[in-house]
């Protein structure tokens, strides 16, 4: 009988026992979620701090750019879609290639006053390649304030901007070229300098940097750009305006492609015409082997084909034909391939 009582005793006390006993595992679980939780915001503050940037010293300039002459081009460094930070003190919008009144072809440009002390007597001129490429992708992903990096949702700061050492132009040019307004009329880089010269004397009256170094670089095709533009501007003679100070060509393109393919012509030929080298040495030599005259048309049609005078900017008749090479068949009247 008391061994009956007793165990009616502990089946009574089970129910609280185990009431007890999960309101305690309920508080040890929401002790551990408070607990990761502080855990969680920890890291995610170190996180932050390991890649906070310090916000540039853009908005910090007095610069002697901002006039009534530019405000019309004057852009909120706040208001940049998709960009979440302050890019600083900027001017975009388009001025026209000539001092006519009637004029409408115009170049646009992004223009960034650096925030080095030692940059207020200089401009640098940036020229993306192509031809035809627009110098905002050099500007966005390349050496301008801020850039798209892999991995990330929204634009980011650029430490290594060229901003930081010199005012940079970024400009869209020739005429046809991204936001520039006209209609192009131009067929060779003697033509395109001219046309850019004319821009940049407008540049100059606006801004009010007469006088200033200009320095002239770009990348690609900009190996073109470049010498021609620079040739330009020293022809001029004219320092308040054209002040060159120097060039640079990065990766630039020099030569005719069509020549610079020898190379990999001659290499297919020691092989006995057996394209095992690399993948880049077959595609250009392939059509070459087809008949064996094409080695001299491929020199013909390098030069004279409407597509080469195209990318070199020349016409019809002004590249002499090549002769031909010992041991190739002269090149027959154009075959239709």
């Amino acid at each position: 009988m008391k061994l009956s009582s007793a165990l009616l005793s502990v089946a009574a006390l089970l129910p609280f026992a185990a009431a007890k006993q999960g309101r305690s595992a309920l508080h040890a679980f929401q002790r551990a979620d408070k607990v990761k939780e502080a855990f969680n915001e920890k890291l995610a503050a170190r996180a932050a701090e390991a890649t906070r940037v310090e916000e540039p010293l853009l908005q910090k300039r007095a610069s002697p750019f901002a006039t009534n002459a530019t405000q019309k081009f004057a852009v909120d460094g706040t208001k940049i879609p998709d960009v979440p930070f302050d890019i600083g003190e900027s001017y975009a919008g388009l001025l026209p290639i000539s001092d006519n009144a009637n004029e409408t072809r115009k170049l646009y440009f992004w223009f960034f006053p650096s925030t080095n002390p030692n940059a207020t007597d200089e401009i640098t001129i940036w020229f993306n390649g192509g031809p035809g490429c627009s110098s905002l992708s050099g500007l966005l992903t390349e050496n301008g304030p801020f850039t798209w990096e892999a991995g990330t949702y929204a634009p980011v700061q650029n430490p290594y901007t060229w901003v930081n050492l010199t005012n940079m132009l970024w400009v869209e040019q020739p005429v046809g070229v991204g936001f520039s307004q006209g209609t192009p009329d131009i067929s060779n880089e003697l033509e395109l300098a001219k046309e850019f010269a004319g821009f940049y004397k407008s540049f100059v009256d606006t801004f009010d940097a007469h006088g200033s170094k200009v320095y002239i670089t770009g990348e690609s095709y900009a190996g073109f750009y470049v010498p021609y533009v620079a040739n330009e501007f020293l022809n001029r003679n004219d320092t308040d305006y054209y002040n060159l100070a120097g060039i640079a060509i990065n990766d630039p393109i020099i030569g005719d492609e069509v020549l610079q393919q020898e190379g990999k012509y001659q290499t297919t030929k020691d092989e006995d015409n057996l394209l095992t080298g690399r993948p880049s040495h077959r595609s250009p030599v392939r059509r070459l082997l087809v008949q064996p005259f094409l080695p001299q048309r491929y020199l013909h049609e390098g030069h004279q084909g409407p597509r080469r005078q195209v990318q070199l900017h020349v016409l019809p008749g002004d590249l002499p034909d090549l002769p031909s090479a010992p041991g190739v068949l002269p090149c027959p009247a154009r075959p239709v391939c």
